[in-house]
């Protein structure tokens, strides 16, 4: 968990592909997302980000993918300063 001192809400920041590849990748990184926004008016989907770039490579979120295989690897984000009721629609 870390707390965002810009935007309002709840998000994810994930990996882009599951782990172990697969065709069903981009889906299995993005299903457990998807339940949040579906369960909480609190969580923003469109918020959420799935890439890992260069400058985040240390990141617990990335190593623990990259090194020890683990899909599920997200740094969940919670705003400093609250929420604005969002409405989540099924797109990234």
């Amino acid at each position: 968990m870390h707390g965002h001192s810009r935007k309002k809400n709840a998000f994810i920041y994930g990996c882009n592909l599951a782990a172990n590849g697969g065709i069903s990748s981009w889906t299995k990184v993005r299903l457990y997302p998807r339940i949040l926004a579906r369960n909480s008016k609190f969580f923003s989907l469109p918020l959420s980000k799935f890439k890992v770039q260069k400058s985040k490579a240390g990141t617990a979120r990335v190593v623990i993918w990259k090194q020890l295989k683990v899909t599920n690897s997200f740094t969940l984000e919670s705003s400093f300063w609250g929420y604005e009721e969002y409405e989540n629609v099924d797109e990234d």
